[in-house]
């Protein structure tokens, strides 16, 4: 790794950089690898093998273990992350622009959006709540001010945009009418 003789996480960016864990990670990085091996407390235990690609305001992760790919682009106005496709993934270069990089990035499938771009009040949208678990290393800014499950069900279904997400919010849609469904029944005998 280019400036980085030590073997530490930080210091200088190669094509495939890796990020230093936030204080609840361990990270074990391997001299002369490109990849970091993260274990955050949520795994209990389970380390998990990643690639990163970066560049200007994106990032993008291969997680080798579950062969899923990851994107992220954006700051505290405008945050988005995706779920990717391996061909995605490849197309994305080291050094890309973020509008090179975004172009790719939205034909994937997104998983978290964050806005505060002062033309209204800061929101968040969750489409996956399972993000935290999939990229433990995704920045995931915002958070405050969630829509709520319906709004973004409804969105998902509205917006050709979220078509990708139309399955998987189908599916949670149900299994909670099914548990709420099955709750009422419980206090009904």
């Amino acid at each position: 790794m280019a400036g980085n003789k030590e073997g530490s996480l930080s210091g200088g960016k190669t094509e495939d950089h890796i990020q230093a864990p936030r204080a609840k990670r361990t990270a074990i990085w391997r001299p002369g690898a490109e990849t970091a091996m993260i274990a955050p407390k949520e795994y209990r235990g389970e380390v998990r093998c990643m690639r990163f690609k970066e560049g200007c305001d994106w990032k993008a992760c291969s997680d080798e273990a579950a062969g899923r790919f990851f994107g992220e682009y954006g700051d505290f106005q405008s945050y988005s992350l995706y779920e990717l496709t391996e061909e995605q993934y490849d197309a994305l270069q080291a050094g890309m622009t973020e509008s090179e990089a975004v172009q790719i990035m939205t034909q994937g499938r997104h998983l978290y959006m964050s806005v505060n771009d002062r033309c209204g009040p800061p929101y968040t949208i969750v489409f996956d709540d399972e993000c935290r678990t999939l990229c433990p290393w995704a920045k995931l800014l915002g958070g405050d001010n969630v829509w709520p499950e319906a709004l973004t069900d409804a969105a998902v279904e509205l917006f050709e945009s979220e078509k990708n997400n139309r399955p998987q919010r189908q599916k949670k849609r149900a299994a909670r009418k099914k548990a709420k469904e099955e709750n009422r029944e419980e206090q009904q005998d």
